[in-house]
């Protein structure tokens, strides 16, 4: 499979594992296979009383794709059609499903909100930021508040994906953990929490 279509895949899939909706999902297919314009997806964890419980973070770094890309061994990914892209590059999707629906159901995570970022080649020009606004079908967010962070739940989740995780840094207050994502070097996906005293 091409590299972008291995990466498209493997974004979508994670983003259905953390329970992005649909307009996210459209979204990714958009920004990612068809247009290359998103370099980061987030999304925010909210409980009914609209506290933000969790999130978590998808990255891609372009500049290392087109590398990759330009590679004949990264050209394309090899991919068994009979497993989910995700469980051929790290095998840990299924996991993942398991320990975000327990989670969300322990601490009342009612809907999954999404935020992006555009790759800054695109944002620091106001032409092409403009037209990949008008081609995302996105609006810029308005709100500045803070989130308020749930720190019980981001222990659980920290808790129920140790086993997949391969990175933490301390930074002040905050880890941060970084799940592995095999051959797709240009992906990373981040979960931050505040550290418990």
């Amino acid at each position: 499979m091409p590299r972008i279509e291995t990466l498209y895949y493997f974004v979508y899939e994670l983003a259905q594992c953390f329970h992005a909706d649909e307009d996210t999902l459209d979204s990714i297919k958009t920004g990612v296979l068809d247009n290359q314009i998103l370099s980061t997806i987030y999304l925010k964890y909210v409980n009914s009383s609209g506290e933000k419980v969790a999130g978590v973070t998808i990255n891609i770094d372009w500049h290392k794709h087109k590398m990759l890309a330009k590679t004949d061994s990264g050209k394309s990914i090899s991919i068994d059609m009979r497993k989910s892209v995700v469980d051929n590059i790290v095998g840990w999707r299924k996991y993942i499903v398991v320990h975000i629906d327990t989670i969300m159901k322990q601490y009342g995570v009612v809907r999954v909100k999404s935020k992006y970022n555009y790759r800054e080649s695109i944002t620091s020009v106001e032409s092409e930021y403009k037209n990949a606004l008008t081609i995302m079908n996105h609006v810029l967010s308005t709100d500045s508040t803070p989130d308020a962070v749930n720190t019980n739940l981001q222990r659980e989740l920290d808790n129920a994906l140790k086993t997949v995780l391969t990175n933490e840094k301390m930074n002040g207050e905050f880890v941060q953990r970084t799940l592995d994502c095999g051959d797709l070097e240009e992906v990373s996906v981040n979960i931050t929490y505040k550290k418990h005293t």
